[in-house]
C-alpha cells in the first residue's frame, strides 16, 4: 500500500482502469471517468510545471475534480 502514495494522479488512472471491476459501482462510467482523469491530469501537469492553463483547460480541470469529489464523497 505505501507503494500507492508515491503514483502520480495519471498512474492512479491506469491502476483503477486495469482493475475497473473493483471500481466500477463507484465510478459508474469508465468513458466519464477516463475523460474526468485526463482532464484533470492535464490541468494539473500545466500547474506543476509552471505553465499558465487555458480558461478552457481550467474549467475542465476544476469540474473534474468536482466530479471526483461527487463519486468519491460517500467513501469515507
Amino acid at each position: 500500500m505505501d507503494k500507492l502514495f508515491f503514483c502520480d494522479f495519471g498512474s492512479y488512472g491506469h491502476i483503477i482502469k486495469s482493475h475497473w471491476q473493483l471500481f466500477e459501482d463507484e465510478f459508474e462510467s469508465k468513458p466519464d471517468f477516463e475523460g474526468n482523469v485526463k482532464y484533470l491530469s492535464d490541468f494539473r501537469n500545466s500547474i506543476k510545471h509552471s505553465r499558465k492553463p487555458s480558461r478552457i483547460l481550467q474549467k475542465q480541470g476544476e469540474a473534474s475534480a468536482e466530479w471526483f469529489v461527487e463519486k468519491l464523497k460517500d467513501l469515507s
